[in-house]
């Protein structure tokens, strides 16, 4: 007699930010979210209708929903989406529009493997409430950096910026400064380089539009930290939304 295997049917209510949906099908989208109960989730929803087919999970929109599912599926199914925050300028503003892109598609990676982390989903939450009410242009251009600054310590991997002095070097990999020659191409950073990680450190939401970068100012500093992320953290290369960012924000 052939054993059938059973799966208890489970249902929850989980509260996530969205942070994409590919087509799955005429009648649903898969979704990802990033849930503060259970870390990364994919989800199935209903797909909207229409010749402009939209998924009813904007990026970065934070909702409340029931999944529900069986044991060992990865894919649950979701109901009941409801709006946690309304956002007023995110979805209207094209500069904003590319720092959620961005926002949303480096979450995705960093959370790739991670479980349920409270402090930094609060974090995420929060970030995209201050992004929503930014005003200020220069801030918007300047909120990719913050976001990723301040990002570190979250991560577990808040570079140690107490060693300053004029002179010595930033050694990427260890997060610390010191003593050693900076080598071109390198992870070690000298003069200007050195000073500017320290200045990173002390970079907030609330100051970011204060910080004047040139248009490749912005875009080194993105790659640098993005740089270090992936060197800290393997997986978080291949982003394309950086490319658009430099496009959009100058």
């Amino acid at each position: 007699m052939r054993r059938r295997r059973l799966y208890l049917k489970m249902q929850e209510k989980l509260t996530g930010i969205a942070l994409g949906s590919v087509k799955h099908s005429d009648r649903h989208d898969i979704a990802t979210l990033y849930t503060l109960e259970r870390g990364r989730v994919a989800v199935a929803v209903a797909a909207g209708g229409g010749r402009r087919r939209r998924t009813p999970l904007m990026p970065l929109s934070v909702v409340e929903l029931n999944v529900s599912g069986r044991g060992g599926s990865e894919v649950m199914r979701a109901s009941g989406i409801a709006p946690l925050e309304v956002w007023r300028t995110l979805y209207v503003d094209p500069a904003k529009m590319a720092v959620v892109m961005f926002m949303a598609e480096f979450i995705g990676k960093l959370t790739r493997d991670s479980g349920p982390d409270r402090p930094m989903w609060t974090y995420v939450a929060e970030s995209v409430r201050l992004l929503d009410a930014t005003a200020s242009a220069s801030g918007v251009a300047n909120f990719p950096i913050a976001f990723l600054a301040s990002l570190t310590p979250f991560a577990g991997i808040a570079p140690d910026t107490r060693g300053y002095a004029p002179g010595r070097i930033f050694d990427m990999r260890a997060g610390t400064y010191t003593d050693a020659h900076a080598r071109a191409g390198g992870d070690l950073f000298g003069g200007p380089a050195a000073e500017a990680v320290r200045m990173l450190s002390r970079i907030t939401f609330a100051n970011a539009g204060r910080f004047r970068f040139s248009r490749e100012e912005r875009r080194q500093t993105l790659e640098e930290l993005l740089r270090y992320y992936s060197i800290h953290l393997p997986g978080l290369g291949g982003l394309k939304s950086p490319a658009v960012l430099t496009e959009v924000l100058g």
